[in-house]
């Protein structure tokens, strides 16, 4: 699952709205809709880092497939640039 996906599980799963996870991390209220919408699709590290922390989870479980895909860009990205 995504990153998107995950963080709205987790974030029901413990039983917290967006408001009172927002109040727990720090982290806007509007930032973390936006990640659960996928409309914010690459959060600073910092702000994944409070969430798994509040949501008792490692990076890797709340960004699931999302760390993946990023590191396919990447791999897509180096390829190209190592062509010019």
């Amino acid at each position: 699952m995504s990153l998107a996906e995950n963080l709205k599980n987790l974030r029901n799963a413990n039983g917290y709205s967006q408001s009172e996870l927002a109040a727990l991390t720090g982290i806007s209220q509007p930032t973390i809709c936006h990640i659960e919408q996928g409309i914010k699709k690459n959060p600073k590290w910092g702000t994944v880092a409070k969430l798994a922390s509040k949501l008792n989870v490692t990076l890797v479980e709340l960004l699931g497939d999302s760390i993946q895909q990023a590191t396919a860009e990447q791999t897509d990205t180096d390829g190209k640039e190592n062509e010019k």
